[in-house]
């Protein structure tokens, strides 16, 4: 083969394996149409009427299962029923991208500002405990502040869906959606398995608007 002809298929094969890849990674976008990027800080927001309005995400507490088993700390992670309240900012980290994508699967979710001086972390986590509540639902906190509710090892991914896209929750067996329910305080934020349909749980189709280029009101 021509020496010239071998360096040149070289360097294009090279350039290939680089960046072809890289024109296929389904970013997640924010607002203005720039990717999630890890660190920054970013309003939640419902991007749908489906399912009932609301507002922006907060911590709040909720009534338990129990009659005087009410929470006493702020974890419970809800969306505000007013559609005028932008709640509070995320921040989405990962260890190994510059820019959030659809296929990463271990995705930490935590809020950046206003932790409950109760709650030893911001970061969500996905917590279960039937006596209190009937499905999985999104709080945040650890191990010290959860007490009996156990921690499920898993991370989140962010995938489209429709005009936005959904949060979704991984363990190692299996992959839930996060959806709405209607609690007291606000709609808690539940972690439903993927193939389970029922009405009571609200879809939660979202967008991110970033709260540095647009800083909005906070609770």
């Amino acid at each position: 083969m021509n020496p010239t002809l071998h360096t040149t298929l070289s360097f294009l094969f090279l350039a290939l394996t680089i960046y072809f890849p890289l024109a296929f990674t389904q970013y997640v976008y924010d607002t203005d149409g720039y990717p999630l990027a890890p660190g920054s800080e970013y309003y939640i927001s419902q991007t749908t009427n489906s399912g009932q309005e609301g507002g922006g995400l907060i911590v709040g507490e909720v009534e338990e299962g129990y009659p005087g088993d009410d929470q006493t700390c702020a974890l419970t992670v809800l969306q505000e029923y007013r559609k005028d309240n932008d709640g509070l900012p995320v921040r989405f980290n990962v260890s190994d991208r510059d820019f959030i994508s659809e296929d990463l699967t271990h995705v930490e979710i935590e809020f950046v500002i206003k932790k409950p001086n109760c709650a030893h972390s911001f970061k969500w986590v996905v917590v279960e405990n039937y006596f209190k509540f009937h499905t999985k639902w999104i709080s945040i906190g650890s191990i010290e502040d959860l007490g009996d509710t156990p921690i499920h090892d898993g991370l989140f991914k962010i995938k489209k869906q429709g005009k936005g896209y959904k949060l979704v929750f991984l363990t190692k067996w299996t992959s839930f959606d996060i959806k709405r329910f209607n609690d007291v305080n606000g709609r808690r934020l539940v972690a439903i398995e993927i193939d389970v349909q029922s009405e009571k749980y609200l879809p939660f189709e979202v967008e991110f608007v970033n709260a540095n280029r647009y800083r909005r009101s906070e609770v």
